[in-house]
């Protein structure tokens, strides 16, 4: 199944909800335009690491996501992708991405961040 994404929200509400149902194996998601990201606030990654990761095919098609911030309330896992299982990506950039972690209310030790711009881990393409 092709799912196409042309909005900063549609980041979340189609790609992030196909992963939060572990339904993205067998699926191409594909990026249509230059996505701006300024505009989401606390974005968190897509998926979470522990239970359901990325498993499709992402195609940037030669498209720019600028001005992301992953700023989540989790302590680890951190990227646009918590994880990437059997999935693939291609053919996309980021311009202007930052991971920023508050760490106030984490105990010492409690969890070991693993981050990246696209993914905290790749098992993946």
């Amino acid at each position: 199944m092709d799912y196409y994404i042309d909005t900063p929200e549609d980041l979340t509400n189609i790609l992030g909800a196909c992963i939060r149902k572990n339904r993205t194996r067998g699926c191409r998601f594909v990026i249509r335009k230059d996505l701006d990201c300024g505009i989401i606030t606390n974005f968190a990654p897509l998926g979470n690491g522990s239970r359901y990761s990325f498993d499709g095919e992402l195609d940037g098609a030669d498209h720019v996501i600028r001005n992301l911030e992953i700023c989540p309330r989790q302590t680890y896992d951190l990227g646009f992708f918590a994880r990437i299982g059997t999935g693939a990506v291609k053919n996309l950039r980021f311009e202007a991405a930052r991971v920023r972690q508050d760490i106030s209310g984490v105990r010492s030790g409690a969890k070991t961040t693993r981050a990246g711009i696209l993914a905290a881990v790749c098992q993946g393409t």
